[in-house]
């Protein structure tokens, strides 16, 4: 069942678009494989809430194709759906998703004499993400807190966060 979060309620309240479209980048990154079905939860949790311009017409801009699509491509589509939160951004990042982080398969083992196996699909336990890509998530989620608290008002916080956004950035250069 879904359950929402105190963020999540509050930005819907506000009608704060900035705020929940932010809410689905972070539930991206907890979940890149989108095998818990939260992403797809909430988003028909936040549709049936009728918030105006929730959801964007698709600006038109193009995709890359599969062979450039790696955890850096990922995450900018991820960022993408910030500024044009639409179904097509969305069905995108859901085919390299998928290719970048297919769900694990299990076999089950109580059925191993019979010879139709089962297979069950789960999250791989521990990390949600790659330690490789965590310096670009991170410096995604600043960007997108700096973006938020500008949009809020708060000025100090978006020039700390800005820093530290850039900071990352330089340091996932750096690292690479």
């Amino acid at each position: 069942m879904f359950r929402s979060n105190d963020y999540l309620e509050d930005a819907i309240f506000k009608k704060n678009i900035a705020r929940i479209r932010n809410e689905f980048s972070v539930i991206c990154q907890e979940d890149p494989s989108f095998s818990t079905g939260k992403f797809d939860q909430t988003l028909e949790y936040v549709k049936s809430k009728n918030i105006n311009g929730f959801l964007a017409a698709f600006d038109g801009g193009t995709f890359e194709p599969k062979e450039k699509w790696n955890e850096d491509y990922w995450a900018l589509v991820v960022y993408s759906l910030i500024d044009n939160f639409c179904i097509e951004r969305i069905n995108h990042l859901k085919q390299v998703s998928k290719y970048l982080y297919p769900p694990k398969q299990t076999v089950n083992a109580s059925n191993t004499q019979n010879s139709s196996k089962k297979y069950e699909y789960t999250q791989p336990e521990g990390e949600k993400i790659p330690k490789k890509m965590l310096p670009t998530v991170i410096t995604i989620g600043l960007a997108v807190t700096c973006v938020t608290a500008l949009a809020v008002g708060a000025k100090g916080a978006a020039v700390i966060t800005g820093v530290s956004a850039i900071a990352a950035g330089i340091y996932t250069k750096q690292k690479n």
